[in-house]
């Protein structure tokens, strides 16, 4: 999901809702505008986002409007993920993925197989996280998306890093960041800022990390990125608060938990709050601090993962047993341990399940090339061979084309001479029978040339894609195509090359046979 930032937002906001509220716009284009306008909206008010969403999918559905509906399914996922409803987001980002496959849509397979990565990852489900990330990437990098490639980098890196894998993380993160940079975007190079920040974090070189954290501070500020910033602000505090300076580390929770509650991120909220409650213990909030812990404790149970249920259980159980609240706390500390454990089982079982999917994924990348070699082969032979039949045809024209002149000199000839033979007419009545002879040679002359150009029109046919290819990349399509003159100067043309559709519908100089044979000359061009 991308933010679109405009000095005047507001009038673009206005337009889009115009466009949607006008009666005479078609459902597809109110479709694509309601997404735009999601865009505007999604990052401070997410569930009136969501609302534009189910609209949009709401018309999709109506209408059979396939890409709508995969769209549809990406945003509400999305946003249910934010709002920590990772059950639900994971059955609508497998629709998306699904639609998206269906209409052989690679990019959004392979955004919807990054998604679907994200929340089995943060189940604890790793070997399948990482059969979707490989998937993501290898799509990426068929199709030499260097941006894809470098947010698969990223989510590589990630996968690595909470893994404990640290050194091979920072290797994909910086990788990412040199690509991310090179393609000017902002977003993304603040994302890897702030993960290489985080490992440095967790090897304790608290400067270091501190650089990259204000580093990506200062991005994200300029792009106005809510999530990130709420995050980034967590993570100035975190080192603050390693440093012994509790009072700046406060300042900077506070800022990341108002905003992580402004986008309704529980995820985020759980670690600003459990933070937050650490921090304010060091200097005697702890009334504040336990109904941070008490929220905290509730979103984790709600969220279903360990590692936060874990660590709000510990914070939480330590206030308690400060309060003398002796069996809450140690029920709590129960509950920490059981999850706790539940979390090394895990890690246990993480290096195996990484090997066994990098060889399953280098054993499967092996085939795929092998195949993606074959269908470069085969498209390299139908282009030949397209190539062959374009000259032939070319030629045939070309020679329809000088005997199409000689026939016109002919009737420029046969012209002339009726025209003698209606002026003499008028002179001498007894050369009727001649004028007449003349007459039925014009109307043989005239059928030649209508034949004649009824052939070209054939071999002018036979360079345009048939109905059946055009149906087989552009399903819901038609063609009207009605030239004048029989032949004309335009055409249409269709390529599919490398997963895409190239199509084109062309008008060149001339009309009737010469601007045929122009046609044919532009068709080859393409």
């Amino acid at each position: 999901m991308l933010q679109f930032k405009c000095s005047n937002a507001n009038t673009i906001i206005d337009s889009l809702k115009g466009v949607i509220n006008s009666p005479s716009v078609h459902d597809t284009i109110k479709v694509r505008t309601l997404f735009e306008l999601s865009n505007y909206y999604y990052l401070n008010r997410p569930d009136t986002t969501i609302l534009i969403c189910e609209e949009a999918l709401s018309i999709s559905k109506k209408i059979n409007y396939t890409y709508g509906m995969a769209e549809g399914y990406g945003w509400i996922g999305y946003l249910l993920q934010q709002k920590g409803k990772t059950e639900k987001a994971l059955d609508y980002y497998l629709k998306n993925l699904k639609l998206a496959e269906s209409i052989n849509d690679l990019n959004g397979v392979a955004v919807s197989s990054n998604n679907i990565a994200y929340v089995y990852e943060q189940q604890g489900d790793v070997k399948t996280a990482l059969i979707y990330h490989n998937k993501s990437l290898e799509i990426h990098e068929k199709n030499k998306n260097l941006k894809g490639i470098a947010t698969s980098y990223l989510n590589l890196g990630a996968v690595y890093d909470n893994n404990n894998e640290k050194g091979i993380a920072l290797e994909y993160y910086q990788k990412s960041l040199k690509s991310l940079r090179e393609l000017g975007d902002a977003r993304g190079t603040a994302v890897a800022l702030n993960n290489i920040g985080f490992i440095y974090d967790m090897r304790n070189e608290d400067s270091t990390a501190l650089w990259y954290y204000n580093e990506n501070l200062k991005i994200i500020e300029e792009i106005g990125d809510i999530h990130l910033m709420a995050s980034g602000y967590v993570n100035i505090g975190y080192i603050h608060f390693k440093g012994g300076r509790i009072t700046q580390a406060i300042d900077y929770y506070r800022k990341g938990l108002s905003l992580q509650e402004k986008i309704g991120n529980k995820r985020g909220i759980i670690r600003a709050s459990n933070n937050l409650a650490s921090a304010l213990t060091k200097v005697g909030g702890k009334v504040e601090a336990l109904s941070l812990l008490e929220r905290s404790f509730k979103y984790s149970k709600e969220l279903g993962f360990p590692r936060f249920i874990s660590s709000s259980a510990v914070l939480l159980s330590e206030v308690y047993e400060q309060q003398g609240k002796y069996k809450s706390a140690l029920n709590l500390f129960k509950l920490h341990i059981q999850m706790r454990d539940s979390l090394q089982n895990m890690e246990s079982q993480k290096a195996v399940i990484q090997q066994q999917a990098k060889y399953e994924y280098e054993k499967q990348k092996a085939v795929d090339d092998a195949e993606h070699e074959k269908e470069i082969a085969i498209e390299q032979e139908a282009k030949e061979k397209q190539t062959i039949l374009t000259y032939v045809t070319a030629g045939g024209l070309g020679l329809v084309g000088i005997f199409l002149l000689v026939v016109f000199n002919r009737l420029k000839v046969t012209r002339r001479q009726k025209n003698i033979i209606d002026k003499q007419k008028t002179e001498v009545e007894t050369q009727k029978s001649e004028v007449e002879l003349a007459h039925t040679q014009l109307e043989e002359k005239n059928k030649e040339i209508t034949d004649s150009i009824q052939y070209a029109k054939r071999i002018q046919n036979a360079i345009l894609p048939s109905n059946k290819v055009v149906k087989e990349y552009l399903q819901e399509s038609f063609i009207y195509y009605k030239p004048k003159d029989i032949v004309a100067g335009d055409f249409y043309w269709l390529e599919h090359s490398k997963n895409k559709v190239l199509f084109a519908a062309a008008d060149c100089t001339g009309h009737g046979v010469p601007g045929a044979m122009v046609s044919v000359v532009c068709n080859n061009g393409l």
